[in-house]
């Protein structure tokens, strides 16, 4: 006998209804041998016994046959298609709600980007009621989520919102007021609302979409995780698409006004994404966005460290003076930070090196020498020191670089005749 109990998650929570009865029921079938039972249910959770197995999204190849078997069979392939499967993670209910829905309008394929372009997960529901905002309100109407309290809606949106999902290992910092948030993440795992995948908690591009909030004034959590988020938000070990998805996130969020601060720092983290990558057109578009915003309120931080990144990227682009402009606004925002000065006095060292301008080089790389050793700075006076070895080579006098001689030795070749 082969006993199939489908979309079984509302008998099988384990908070629901009478669930201690049914478990034990489960249990009690499960013994005989002529009885096979299968569970489909989107909480991991099953019986004592059971054997269980994780239903993956369709290939590509699965997942156009599908789409195409619902829509019409004899319709051509499309890369229209393909890019929409893609963006619903060739998820097999979006697939099926997708054709269903573009069958039963008689929707050529112009019609059917043009619909999904502005509706993208709304339009997945049919006129029998199936959809995929009711499948998902149901996971969320469960006994095993609503126990979770007030929040887990609005850490689901946080999840939706970043689009690599949550680094398990930022909860604490990310989430300080959650005291559960380790146990409330598992849960949304258990009831296959998010996943996990390489140490994020994360989500299938259609939960993502329907999930995220459209405006995240609706949601305080997210204005103060979005905070945290972007002040430790690291661009580094290959994760510039996952950073670069979210602070572009940012950007189309944020009011236009109130949150210019916000903005401003999104746009250089677009900016520094942008450099890694070796975008500098983009790089530097964004830099100069934020400049734009930074000025008119004075905030001479970013303005420094805006100025001191057009610099260099000018600097690198051989634009040597639109890179001398920056250098000496950098300069100018140094206030009291001696360390950002020394920065900004080797970076035009450098320029002038590259100019085979050499005796300012030389100068500026002293003047940045002196800053640094003041500040104990070593390993930028070795720096420094390779700088000026290499300016010494230039002038045909090779320098012996040793911290404690140098400034003795070079200022004596100041006023020599190299």
């Amino acid at each position: 006998m082969l006993i199939i109990l489908d979309n079984a998650e509302s008998i099988l929570d384990p908070q629901g209804t009478n669930a201690r009865e049914i478990y034990t029921v489960m249990e009690e079938l499960s013994r005989f041998n002529n009885i096979c039972i299968c569970i489909t249910s989107r909480i991991s959770t099953t019986p004592p016994g059971c054997k269980r197995l994780d239903v993956p999204t369709l290939s590509m190849d699965a997942g156009c046959d599908t789409f195409y078997r619902i829509y019409d069979g004899d319709a051509d392939r499309s890369d229209v298609v393909n890019r929409m499967l893609e963006q619903l993670d060739c998820h097999p209910l979006s697939i099926m709600l997708l054709a269903t829905v573009a069958h039963q309008n008689k929707w050529d394929m112009s019609r059917l980007t043009r619909e999904w372009e502005k509706r993208r997960t709304g339009m997945l529901q049919t006129h029998h009621s199936e959809s995929l905002a009711t499948t998902i309100e149901l996971s969320l109407a469960s006994p095993l989520f609503q126990e979770l309290g007030p929040d887990a809606r609005a850490l689901l949106g946080i999840v939706a919102f970043f689009p690599q999902g949550v680094d398990e290992n930022n909860l604490e910092w990310l989430f300080p007021t959650i005291s559960n948030r380790t146990g409330i993440f598992d849960r949304f795992c258990i009831l296959s609302l998010a996943h996990r995948s390489n140490g994020f908690i994360t989500m299938l591009a259609p939960l993502r979409d329907y999930l995220s909030p459209h405006n995240p004034k609706t949601s305080p959590l997210l204005l103060a995780t979005k905070t945290q988020y972007f002040t430790r938000m690291s661009v580094t070990d290959g994760q510039f698409d996952a950073a670069e998805g979210a602070a572009s996130r940012a950007i189309d969020l944020l009011p236009e006004t109130g949150e210019q601060f916000q903005v401003c720092r999104s746009h250089r983290t677009l900016g520094n994404i942008y450099e890694s990558k070796g975008d500098t057109k983009k790089a530097i578009y964004h830099f100069e966005v934020a400049l734009g915003i930074a000025s008119p309120f004075n905030w001479h931080s970013l303005l420094f460290c805006l100025h001191y990144d057009l610099a260099w990227l000018f600097y690198r682009g051989g634009r040597f003076d639109d890179a001398q402009t920056h250098i000496e606004r950098a300069k100018s925002r140094t206030a009291s930070n001696a360390y950002r000065l020394g920065g900004a006095v080797e970076l035009q060292a450098r320029v002038w090196y590259d100019q085979h301008r050499l005796e300012e080089a030389k100068s500026e790389a002293l003047h940045a020498v002196d800053v640094y050793e003041k500040l104990g700075a070593e390993k930028d006076v070795e720096r420094c020191g390779q700088l000026l070895r290499d300016i010494g080579k230039k002038l045909s006098a090779p320098i012996a670089f040793d911290c404690e001689l140098l400034k003795v030795f070079l200022l004596a070749c100041i006023d020599s005749s190299l």
